[in-house]
């Protein structure tokens, strides 16, 4: 909750970094424990008050680790992100689809307009989970 009390910035930057570290962690087994912590605390800090409305302002930095250029806001690089982290299919990833997709619920309503790119991996999302697969577990 302290944090949410911060100036913008510096949520912006932790948000950010949190990001970075959930698209850098994903493939390596062994860093298991700071995705699942990463995962978490961005569902913990998305469910805060403010959050969302801090969040939906714009993205201008640029994000390496192969996520595609777009123009948004930091609930775009969110989206992003997340669409990496579930896709990937590691065994290691299954137990994230749950708090990385209430994550996504707790912002969209901070989110009336999407970039192109994050709208077509949010819809690659939507047809994943209503899957025959994931529907019937």
């Amino acid at each position: 909750a302290a944090l949410v009390a911060e100036p913008k910035p510096v949520l912006l930057n932790v948000v950010t970094s949190v990001a970075f570290l959930l698209a850098e962690a994903f493939p390596h087994r062994l860093l298991y424990g700071l995705l699942h912590t990463s995962a978490y605390f961005l569902l913990a800090l998305t469910a805060e008050k403010g959050v969302g409305r801090t969040l939906a302002t714009p993205f201008t930095e640029s994000f390496p680790s192969g996520i595609p250029s777009f123009r948004g806001t930091h609930i775009d690089l969110l989206v992003l992100v997340f669409h990496k982290v579930l896709v990937a299919s590691h065994p290691w990833t299954a137990s994230l689809w749950e708090p990385l997709l209430l994550a996504t619920l707790n912002l969209s309503p901070y989110a009336p307009e999407l970039s192109e790119v994050a709208t077509g991996k949010l819809l690659s999302l939507l047809r994943m989970t209503s899957g025959r697969r994931r529907l019937l577990r």
